[in-house]
């Protein structure tokens, strides 16, 4: 995983994100902060779209594949509001 945008999201959740990568096409499950979202969509190899869960403080989103788990990056991270 390379990116998320927006970084920041309102802490009642249900704001979508667009998660920039590679390795997406079979992903499995998409968290943030250890949460699941509450939907997601793979729309590429190389992009998601999220329903980002409630939450709050910082949280790093976590894509699963086949390949593993996505590591955890600071350009991944999202902002609650």
């Amino acid at each position: 995983m390379s990116s998320i945008s927006p970084s920041q999201c309102n802490s009642q959740g249900g704001d979508q994100v667009d998660i920039d990568g590679i390795g997406f096409q079979l992903a499995s499950a998409v968290s943030f902060g250890g949460v699941a979202a509450l939907s997601f969509e793979v729309q590429s190899d190389q992009r998601i779209v999220a329903i980002v869960p409630p939450g709050n403080g910082v949280a790093t989103a976590i894509v699963n594949a086949p390949g593993g788990s996505s590591d955890p990056l600071i350009s991944a991270s999202i902002a609650y509001f």
